[in-house]
């Protein structure tokens, strides 16, 4: 599900004793929470920085705004999620807004839908949507979170992916 390499394969049989597999995860809980994973030391716990930069200036937001339909207004980012908001231009027409990410170099993708703000001042000719991408527990020293933000209409797809180089989320 995160893009990881499975660990261990544990294959159970009835005749198993019970005591062993009722509990599979027991043995869990008697490592030291830092203590290395079993399946290699190239697992760490995931702490995300983005290698990327946010528009610098409101003229140049309003500009790529305009140009590409929606965009990537602003990330935060936590132990364990990280939120933004993307900017869409306003419609009446049925859409969907969302973020694809990737954590394996896009060999697979999943997509979360953003929410409109409600009660939310119109800025202009914008409406802004709120996402939160639950952050990956452990990644490789090297891995990266890739996405990109988008909008789907009945007119057409609009995509921000950083002039395509896609936003990235790099382990620190």
């Amino acid at each position: 599900m995160m893009g990881l390499n499975l660990a261990n394969i544990r294959h159970f049989d009835i005749s198993d004793d019970a005591n062993e597999t009722c509990n599979v995860s027991s043995g869990l809980r008697h490592h030291p929470p830092n203590q290395e994973l079993q399946h290699g030391s190239d697992l760490i716990p995931a702490r995300l920085v983005p290698a990327f930069d946010m528009p610098i200036s409101l003229l140049e937001f309003d500009m790529k705004s305009s140009r590409l339909g929606v965009a990537l207004e602003s990330v935060t980012i936590t132990a364990s999620e990280v939120k933004g908001v993307i900017r869409v231009i306003q419609s009446n027409a049925r859409r969907e807004v969302g973020v694809r990410y990737t954590v394996n170099n896009w060999l697979t993708f999943s997509d979360i839908q953003a929410v409109l703000r409600l009660n939310e001042e119109k800025v202009l000719q914008w409406e802004l949507f709120d996402f939160i991408l639950h952050a990956p527990l452990f990644l490789n020293k090297d891995s990266s979170v890739h996405f990109a933000v988008y909008c789907q209409t009945d007119h057409g797809e609009y995509w921000d992916n950083n002039d395509g180089e896609n936003y990235t989320l790099k382990s620190a």
